[in-house]
């Protein structure tokens, strides 16, 4: 974590795992930063875009996003404290799309898209594999 934080607002959104890391990584850093919680994302990302805060948390492709839309320039700094991949949302017990999402899923991993679009969009490599998302146990 850099010392540069020292004095600074950090925006983060309310009980979630980034406000935890967040909070575990400025105290082990003995780095004296504000962290802002707030309700919802969109007030994580105005308040970055307006200057209500110096800097807020989120995803690194949600940095992305972001970045291309904001009216000011934002700078991305990538640190990798929580290695947190992103999950698809089904209905509980509904099989047979669960099916056509992990078949759809599958093709696009086996032919290559899926790298090939997030180095696209994203700019990089994915700071997780496919294997260890795949670790993640389905509920």
């Amino acid at each position: 974590m850099s010392p540069t934080l020292g004095g600074k607002t950090v925006a983060v959104l309310d009980g979630t795992a980034d406000e935890a890391v967040l909070r575990d990584a400025l105290d082990a850093a003995n780095v004296k930063a504000a962290i802002t919680t707030m309700g919802a994302f969109a007030q994580v990302e105005d308040a970055v875009v307006t200057g209500t805060t110096d800097a807020g948390t989120m995803s690194y492709p949600t940095a992305i996003i972001v970045q291309s839309r904001s009216p000011v320039p934002l700078a991305i700094v990538p640190i990798d404290l929580l290695r947190n991949p992103i999950a698809i949302v089904t209905p509980r017990g509904d099989v047979t799309f669960q099916q056509a999402v992990n078949e759809a899923l599958q093709t696009v991993i086996d032919d290559g898209t899926w790298l090939a679009l997030f180095e696209e969009w994203i700019g990089s490599p994915p700071p997780f594999t496919v294997e260890e998302m795949s670790a993640v146990p389905a509920s």
